[in-house]
């Protein structure tokens, strides 16, 4: 059967896959095609941000990937990621960072030119469009819409007034700066609904009659000829189907999913591709290798009056009534990300840049539900990470088909600086929550509780607390011949190959789909030559 034959393909619709393959479409003497594994992002869940609650571990429209055990309960985990138009930006809590300008400045440092602050501020700004509008450090009128207003609630009044009181400065933009401050995280939200990167960027360009998408289509493998990639095999409907790439194929298929792919199609280490019956078309050993997941620190407290979300939330009609304000407004509690509110703090005033962050709720859970509930008592919650974690895991394949499931070593604080970090974190976050007007109204700590004090208290909580799904790294960028790919996104050993998403970035940058986006929008620049 001949070959589907298009100029570019791009494997993936997430963060950074709809942005390259919108740009590229952009010329009309090209053709694109765009292959996602998942289906159509009809689902209302979806659509509404508050549903990222329902979608937050669940098999709903997601690849859910079990790890080896792990920790010292040797807990099998899931590591989570989108299968659906739009990848993980249409399942995720709809948080809004850029990994902030010393995370760009140390990549380009670490010889990577052209990923510094300075350029890859310009790709933030274009496209953009903030609710604040348009400053030196921000952009307006791009295809990503970001909202950061809230319903007016005085338990986050008061969760704000804490973290003042505590020595950081309220801010407008959280990610106007690297320094310690708090302030209202952005969503990608537009007229009340999640955006995601697929609304933003893929579905306008999608009128273009050079662009064409396929659902429900899961790569198998990248076609050589030799070293030259000359396209794609596909399942498509239980049926393999070819494309061709005159030009170049982009992976865009997210840190779990870019290396194994890789290993299907011959580029890994020998050994591996050897014990999945695959050639080895490149020696790539680091494919799979230095994945950087992050642990978080849960803190819950319940409080004396009857302010915050719970009282929108804690009951069936209450969840409805507060639905259907929703649905006749688009706005209130349901029409917002997953967390309201991020402090950034140092672990040491040293620092160049704050390294944790708490991200608080005016909403607390109840913890002895066997599911996700509401509790029926108010309260506030928070979610205390390291941004910039070093222990590093590793994914890779188990067999030669799509359908074989990943080997996940998922290991966390490993290194001292984790390890006292996620100490710093929970802290921190304690600090916090005891600082007046919110230690005023507080009733009690309910997790992790006062007795959990020393920094081996704090590390068992962070294995109890869980894992935050920001992987990165396992086809990392570099100027080295280790490196899977080169700083024009290019895998090393191959023609007409690169990688487009956050298997590349080699250290974590705190929250990936900002900077996701950002690696996509870089990577058609260098594709069209304008890097």
């Amino acid at each position: 059967m001949a070959k589907e034959q298009f100029d570019y393909i791009v494997i993936g619709t997430g963060a950074a896959g709809s942005v390259v393959a919108s740009r590229l479409s952009e010329d009309p003497n090209v053709s694109v095609l765009v292959l996602e594994s998942g289906g159509n992002d009809w689902d209302p869940v979806i659509k509404i941000p508050k549903g990222f609650y329902f979608l937050s571990g669940g098999t709903r429209h997601s690849f859910t990937y079990k790890t080896k055990p792990v920790g010292p309960d040797a807990a099998i985990e899931i590591w989570q990621r989108g299968r659906v138009l739009g990848g993980s930006t249409a399942i995720n809590g709809l948080q809004y960072e850029r990994g902030g300008e010393h995370f760009w400045n140390q990549l380009e440092a670490d010889g990577n030119p052209g990923w510094g602050w300075d350029d890859m501020l310009g790709a933030f700004r274009s496209f953009e469009n903030h609710e604040l509008g348009a400053t030196d450090v921000r952009g307006s009128g791009g295809p990503l819409d970001l909202h950061v207003s809230r319903p007016k609630d005085e338990l986050n009044e008061r969760i704000f007034a804490a973290a003042e009181a505590y020595g950081l400065p309220r801010v407008d933009d959280i990610n106007a700066s690297d320094g310690e401050r708090v302030g209202y995280i952005p969503n990608t939200v537009r007229n009340g609904f999640r955006l995601t990167a697929a609304r933003a960027f893929l579905t306008p360009a999608l009128k273009r009659k050079n662009l064409s998408l396929e659902l429900n289509t899961h790569v198998s493998r990248i076609l050589f000829d030799g070293t030259r990639a000359t396209g794609v095999s596909a399942r498509s409907g239980g049926v393999v189907r070819d494309f061709a790439a005159t030009t170049e194929v982009i992976v865009c298929a997210g840190a779990l999913d870019t290396p194994l792919l890789l290993e299907r199609s011959g580029i890994g280490d020998p050994r591996i591709l050897h014990g999945i019956g695959v050639p080895t078309v490149v020696d790539s050993p680091n494919v799979g290798e230095h994945a950087i997941e992050q642990r978080q620190v849960a803190y819950q407290a319940s409080v004396s009056e009857n302010i915050g979300y719970n009282q929108r939330l804690s009951s069936p009609l209450r969840q409805m009534l507060t639905g259907a304000k929703f649905l006749w407004s688009r706005k209130g509690v349901i029409g917002t990300g997953g967390y309201d509110i991020g402090a950034f703090y140092k672990t040491a005033p040293e620092k160049e840049s704050a390294d944790i962050i708490a991200i608080f709720n005016p909403l607390s859970m109840d913890l002895e539900a066997s599911g996700l509930k509401v509790a029926t008592h108010p309260g506030f919650s928070a979610s205390a990470y390291l941004l910039h974690p070093t222990t590093e895991s590793s994914v890779h394949s188990s067999g030669s088909l799509p359908d074989n499931p990943p080997v996940i070593e998922s290991n966390y604080l490993d290194t001292e600086h984790d390890r006292d970090g996620i100490h710093a974190a929970l802290l921190g976050t304690r600090a916090i929550a005891s600082q007046s007007p919110l230690a005023d109204i507080t009733i009690a700590e309910e997790a992790p509780g006062d007795d959990v004090t020393s920094r081996e208290d704090a590390i068992a909580h962070a294995w109890a607390s869980g894992h935050i799904l920001h992987g990165v790294g396992t086809a990392r960028m570099g100027p080295g011949s280790d490196a899977v790919v080169d700083p024009d996104l290019k895998v090393r050993g191959t023609d007409n190959v690169r990688i487009a998403d956050t298997s590349v970035l080699p250290t974590q940058p705190g929250n990936t789909m900002g900077p996701t986006i950002a690696v996509g929008w870089r990577a058609a620049d260098l594709i069209l030559g304008r890097g």
